[in-house]
């Protein structure tokens, strides 16, 4: 019996190291449960954490894998730039080849040029001299072209005053189918210097004799019927001439009406029929505009005076 007591202590021992020991592990357990617990919201954490810096990892690595590409595609630009820049480099080098032989053919020319430059110069200067001596002649040429004008001009006057200073010119214009035949007989004896008029008239008396008068004219000169307006210009033209020279000169057309005055002045409107006064204009304008090119400069004025019922036409 004593042997089942102690048998049954020592279990019941046991039983209370076991119920200790189960209580420790209890505990243990709760402790290690709780570390559990702390190990996995502490993993949970970290999970979340390590989640995180995943996430910013790869944005990092999708950023830097943009760069890269960025950085590789700036690296392929700047290799064609270079490439680019190499073919500039070697077309420079090529162009500065060539412009060096430019260079050097220019530098030739320049030196020809300036060769010819200085022959140049020389026959400038020497052109400048004969320049200058040539206006010296021209100079003094026009004062003889002055000189020689002055003396054509008095030459000219006094031939003018030889002939006389009043001259009388006769025009007789044709026969019109108004004119009366039985007018007297009008004949031009002179054929060299055209300067008479004839008139022959005949009529009866009043005893029936027939009576014959001759009447001779003498002028400075006459224009017969089938002179034209060229020749009779031609005989006062210088007269014009003396107008352009600065002298005074009248020339003036008298007569009854009808004897052609109006038309030996004015004139037609062809240019064969143009009378004296626009002959007379024309020639002092033309005459004014080749002195003009010796250094002469003439003033106009012009005046129109129509006398109403005169028998004269004037032109001064």
């Amino acid at each position: 019996m004593e042997a089942e007591r102690t048998k049954v202590a020592e279990l019941h021992a046991n039983q209370l190291a076991l119920s200790h020991e189960l209580a420790a592990a209890r505990t243990h357990e709760l402790n290690q449960r709780r570390e559990l617990v702390n190990a996995s919201d502490e993993i949970e954490t970290l999970k979340k954490k390590h989640a995180h810096e995943v996430m910013d990892l790869e944005m990092e690595l999708k950023q830097r894998e943009r760069e890269n590409r960025r950085l590789n595609e700036d690296l392929r630009l700047s290799k064609d730039d270079l490439e680019r820049e190499r073919d500039k480099v070697s077309e420079l080098k090529l162009l500065q080849s060539r412009q060096s032989t430019e260079h050097l053919a220019l530098a030739t020319q320049r030196q020809a040029l300036q060769t010819q430059s200085d022959l140049y110069a020389r026959m400038l200067e020497d052109l400048t001299g004969k320049l200058a001596e040539a206006e010296r002649e021209v100079k003094e040429m026009k004062v003889e072209v002055m000189e020689s004008e002055f003396v054509r001009r008095k030459l000219h006057n006094m031939v003018q005053e030889l002939k006389g200073n009043i001259r009388v010119f006769a025009r007789v214009r044709p026969l019109l189918p108004s004119d009366s035949e039985e007018e007297a007989k009008m004949v031009f004896p002179d054929q060299r210097d055209h300067k008479e008029i004839v008139l022959e008239s005949s009529s009866e008396s009043a005893m029936g004799q027939e009576r014959r008068e001759v009447y001779n004219f003498a002028f400075d000169h006459v224009f017969e019927p089938k002179a034209t307006q060229a020749e009779v210009f031609e005989e006062i033209s210088m007269l014009a001439q003396s107008c352009t020279d600065g002298y005074n000169v009248c020339i003036f057309a008298y007569g009854q009406t009808g004897s052609g005055k109006s038309f030996t002045m004015e004139g037609g409107s062809t240019e064969q029929t143009a009378g004296m006064i626009p002959r007379a204009v024309e020639q002092v304008f033309r005459v004014a505009g080749e002195m003009k090119n010796k250094g002469w400069e003439y003033a106009m004025e012009g005046q129109f005076l129509e006398i109403v019922g005169s028998s004269a036409v004037i032109l001064c």
